[in-house]
């Protein structure tokens, strides 16, 4: 319900439990919801909260998620990037089966942090996406309602800036904005109905760029070109772009520029005031709590001074161990554990 319903007689699988003849199902995009937003941004700096904005999400699927489980959320800073006036941080999570440790999805939250940038690192790779040449296949429009803040941030998202006026006004709004994870539902439903016959099964990825706010009560309309894989897209309110970038694979069709965890074995940009302990890994294997991968450790206490600095341990320790790249585990761990001094 808080990613919209046209229909409350439609799709009853996604919104019911005890509808005769139909099991209940789980909306692909709830497992943005699980695990929260990857870790407490209050460790990856002194910026204030009120320089971040979330810039854009992921999510991969590699299974069906069940109505009921258990899943250990695994998250880590996979990566920072230099905007020139701002930084870009990547937050991972990855949900691991409680009882296989096998991931069942990945979310991927980019955070822009305002004021932030200037300290040099490597571009951000292209994703290669880009507006088709052509009309789209096909267009969805649906209105949201006054009062759909206030519904979707049963999941757990009670940001006054999504509910209080006064809070929204400190922000620069005349009224509070819809929840950028709420817009993505709404596009990512049209999506699995359009392209996936809200098939639940077929949803591999989504990825979207947050453009601009969303006020509770616009109307969101979703252009969609389908591909090989699945479809690209881009959501408006009037001639506004509020949703960007727009990317939807299937299941097992996944192509470059689809969204999902990038590669784990190349050397992520990063930058740390300190650093507590790192980890190399052999290509290949991760630190899961609970299974039987091991890697080797080497520990180091200095303050970090720059990012040269920091990715030279990175690279020096791998050539040390013979191991060929470095893992965003090892990142993790030496971005998340930073000292207090």
């Amino acid at each position: 319900m808080g990613a919209g319903a046209r229909d409350q007689t439609r799709n009853l699988a996604f919104t019911t439990e005890n509808s005769r003849g139909i099991s209940q199902s789980v909306l692909p995009t709830f497992a943005v919801l699980l695990g929260g937003s990857g870790g407490s941004m209050d460790s990856l700096g002194d910026f204030k909260l009120s320089q971040i904005l979330h810039g854009g999400q992921s999510i991969t699927l590699n299974r069906t998620l069940a109505p009921a489980g258990t899943v250990i959320p695994r998250s880590f800073m996979s990566a920072v990037y230099d905007k020139g006036k701002n930084a870009v941080i990547e937050l991972t999570t990855e949900l691991l089966d409680a009882k296989t440790r096998e991931t069942a999805a990945t979310s991927v939250t980019s955070m822009i942090i305002r004021g932030e940038g200037g300290f040099g690192s490597e571009p951000a790779p292209a994703d290669g996406w880009e507006v088709p040449n052509r009309p789209a296949d096909q267009v969805e429009a649906e209105r949201t309602s006054p009062g759909q803040a206030l519904l979707y941030r049963l999941n757990g998202d009670r940001n006054p800036l999504h509910s209080d006026p006064a809070m929204a006004a400190l922000a620069g709004f005349e009224k509070p904005i819809l929840h950028g994870l709420c817009t993505m539902g709404f596009a990512g439903r049209a999506l699995l109905e359009t392209i996936s016959g809200s098939d639940a099964d077929a949803f591999g990825s989504l990825s979207v760029r947050f453009a601009a706010p969303v006020i509770p009560g616009d109307e969101l309309t979703t252009s969609i070109w389908k591909t090989e894989t699945g479809a690209v897209f881009q959501t408006r309110v009037g001639d506004t772009v509020v949703l960007d970038r727009g990317t939807y694979t299937l299941r097992g069709r996944r192509h470059r520029g689809s969204p999902g965890i990038r590669n784990r074995h190349r050397l992520v940009p990063v930058r740390c005031p300190a650093v507590h302990r790192y980890s190399v890994q052999p290509s290949g294997q991760r630190s899961v709590p609970g299974s039987a991968a091991q890697s080797a450790q080497y520990r180091v206490s200095f303050r970090q001074d720059g990012l040269e600095q920091f990715s030279n341990l990175l690279v020096g320790a791998a050539q040390r161990t013979q191991v060929p790249m470095v893992t965003a585990s090892s990142v993790n761990s030496v971005c998340m554990r930073l000292s207090k001094t």
